[in-house]
């Protein structure tokens, strides 16, 4: 197909797929537009191709000409030996697995070509090492013949309703005492969905710690107010040691990640300078504007910036539940802050704003950012981008005179680097591990937990006081936090 459209709809789903070949499926132009519904054995696009397994040394040790579309495989064979490294290609695709049990899962069993468990008996569709009898159970998702069971099965633990074995008969008994493979179907789909769903908690909880380590920054920037450094050479002071600190992580941790493509340094520009630069600037310069309560409020838009982004860019839906929480969230952020009745004028308004968008590009670059490099490239190169951008505005002859004059340079540089580990490089790695297992949108709601840490340590370190309304506030943010994590 090299143009026009084409628009496919099956009703039924059970009948015909929405686009059938036995071979491949050339699109080189037009729209394919294609709806099925997610209950049927059949697919919006079925074309088949061939599997192989084969050792690193690159003797075959099974292969099959699929002659259905899948969603996952399962293979089984004698030489398979845990602790050793094997290649799958599919069609001209080739990854490298190592098997770590004697059954599991690789890649993603429900979204992604490499799936499956490698275990005793007969388990599923590799059929003999030789080759030969290939594929009685088909994939996690099959229907015994390598046809895939298209929809969102994450949450199901059983095979779809209405589904076969080869020729419609019951599962075969497995021999020596192995698992059929509907049981080893229901073992990939539950291990598949508690991975998820232990995945999704860790996720809130980086970023909950991300936002309670970001809350304890007022201790430090106060600190070094005492000094006689101003906001923006705090920032610089922060953002070039934890840039340092990044760096020497990433170097032990995996040397290789300093490598990036030429044509993703804008993509770093834009983390450094125009989302962790950017919106700390701004925000200072709205602190000298309005009230900190206002400019508070402002910065913490964010998560509505994040949302609307998310949905632009990622596609991500939104739905009750995570507009409700973006209410309370923001409720709650505007009750802690406090209400002022002073003016804001036009420029502080949009001076507020901009670090409320600011703060929420970090959540969608780093989201773009981490689909191509590990959490550890994305802080390290954005830390580097940002301190770089930092010493052009922070006065550097000011802030060297400021160091040398410094009454305990020893403890002044244990404090700076500990400013830097705790305001920065622990939060922000945090969040950026979170932004892997969390959509954005998400994410910027829960990290609105960060007044209330604030506010806390602000009680218990500057003997402020606590208000019915802040503390009002503090329950509508930890409200938010839990209905996004409802079932």
């Amino acid at each position: 197909m090299s143009g026009g459209e084409l628009t496919v709809l099956n009703a039924d789903g059970r009948d015909a797929d929405g686009m059938d070949s036995n071979g491949d499926i050339t699109i080189t132009g037009g729209t394919v537009r294609i709806s099925l519904p997610g209950s049927g054995s059949n697919n919006a696009i079925d074309y088949g191709s061939e599997i192989t397994l084969s050792d690193t040394s690159g003797n075959v040790l099974l292969t099959w000409e699929v002659p259905y579309s899948y969603t996952a495989v399962t293979l089984s064979c004698p030489e398979l030996t845990v602790g050793n490294s094997y290649v799958i290609s599919l069609g001209d695709h080739e990854e490298t697995i190592t098997i770590e049990e004697t059954s599991g899962a690789y890649g993603d069993a429900l979204d992604s070509m490499f799936g499956g468990g490698f275990g005793g008996g007969k388990p599923g569709g590799g059929g003999n090492p030789d080759g030969t009898n290939p594929g009685e159970g088909g994939g996690p998702m099959g229907d015994g013949r390598g046809r895939n069971f298209e929809g969102d099965d994450s949450e199901r633990t059983e095979p779809p309703e209405g589904m076969n074995f080869g020729d419609g008969s019951e599962p075969p008994e497995p021999p020596d005492g192995g698992v059929t493979s509907q049981q080893h179907i229901r073992r990939i789909l539950t291990w598949r969905m508690m991975e998820k769903r232990i995945d999704g908690k860790l996720g809130t909880a980086f970023i909950i710690i991300a936002g309670c380590f970001w809350g304890s920054m007022g201790i430090f920037v106060r600190t070094l107010g005492t000094y006689g450094f101003d906001s923006i050479q705090i920032v610089s002071i922060r953002v070039t040691l934890a840039a340092l600190i990044f760096s020497v992580v990433l170097f032990i941790k995996d040397r290789s990640g300093f490598r990036i493509s030429p044509g993703d340094i804008p993509l770093f520009l834009g983390l450094g300078l125009g989302s962790i630069l950017f919106f700390t600037v701004c925000y200072f310069a709205a602190i000298t504007m309005m009230p900190l309560s206002t400019a508070a409020i402002l910065l913490y838009t964010s998560p509505v910036w994040i949302m609307l982004m998310s949905v632009l860019f990622f596609g991500e839906k939104l739905n009750r539940k995570k507009l409700v929480a973006l209410v309370l969230a923001f409720a709650g952020c505007v009750l802690v802050s406090g209400i002022s009745g002073e003016g804001v004028t036009l420029t502080g308004l949009a001076v507020g704003l901009g670090s409320g968008i600011g703060y929420g590009l970090y959540s969608i670059l780093g989201t773009i950012a981490l689909r191509k490099y590990s959490p550890y490239t994305v802080t390290t190169y954005t830390f580097i981008f940002a301190a770089a951008g930092s010493w052009i505005i922070c006065r550097p002859a000011d802030m060297y005179h400021k160091f040398s004059g410094a009454p305990d340079p020893v403890f002044f540089a244990f404090f700076c680097c500990l400013t830097a580990l705790i305001t920065a490089v622990i939060p922000f790695l945090a969040y950026t591990l979170g932004l892997e297992r969390v959509e954005a949108s998400k994410a910027g709601i829960i990290a609105t937990i960060e007044p209330v840490v604030a506010t806390v340590i602000g009680i218990l370190f500057f003997s402020e006081s606590l208000t019915i309304i802040s503390g009002l506030g503090i329950l509508l943010v930890l409200s938010a936090v839990v209905i996004l994590n409802l079932k």
